[in-house]
């Protein structure tokens, strides 16, 4: 099989994860020596891989860990650059040592499987300009899209994707604070007194 980029070659193996109920990501990848282009790339299961242990423990300090989601699983697919510029899969993995998840509802909670729709941010922004709190936000979104067959929006999401839009206006924000006041200077001239 072929695949324009590698960007295309990652949706193909996340529609597939999602069909067989299982979360991916990007692992490896090679870069060529003289162009420093991507000319190899792994798309691994997400739970690939072992937890390193090597911490306090070994200095007998007790510390809380998160619960450990990696079970070294080798489910991968390895796709390459071929001197068309097309890439091909060079290796395809299918052996998950772990339960794959039956219900689309549950695979829609993984991690790859979970994006926000342009259409839905906009309706986050919109809300909260109404001074919609994330709870309510949900709510209305979740009846809004129900029939998208997208995944649940929760608070968290909400509240994540209005903390970004936030951080990533903090200078627009000083700017209409300064320029209020300077309207209300001069409006009334004891305004900052």
């Amino acid at each position: 099989m072929e695949f324009l980029d590698e960007e295309e070659a990652f949706r193909f193996y996340l529609d597939y994860a999602k069909s067989r109920g299982f979360g991916i990501r990007r692992g490896h990848m090679y870069r060529s020596s003289k162009s420093q282009l991507i000319i190899c790339r792994h798309f691994v299961c997400d739970k690939e891989g072992s937890k390193c242990m090597k911490d306090k423990r070994q200095l007998e300090k007790t510390i809380h860990r998160r619960r450990d989601t990696r079970t070294n699983c080798q489910a991968r697919m390895v796709v390459s650059k071929m001197k068309s510029g097309l890439w091909t899969i060079k290796t395809f993995g299918d052996a998950h040592n772990h339960d794959l998840l039956t219900t689309s509802s549950k695979v829609m909670k993984i991690r790859s499987h979970r994006h926000i729709s342009d259409t839905c941010r906009s309706l986050m922004e919109a809300l909260h300009k109404s001074r919609v709190g994330p709870s309510q936000m949900s709510r209305i979104l979740n009846e809004t899209l129900s029939n998208t067959g997208s995944a649940q929006i929760t608070r968290e999401d909400c509240s994540n994707h209005l903390r970004a839009v936030r951080s990533n206006n903090i200078g627009q924000e000083c700017m209409a604070i300064v320029k209020f006041f300077k309207e209300k200077k001069l409006n009334d001239d004891f305004f900052f007194l």
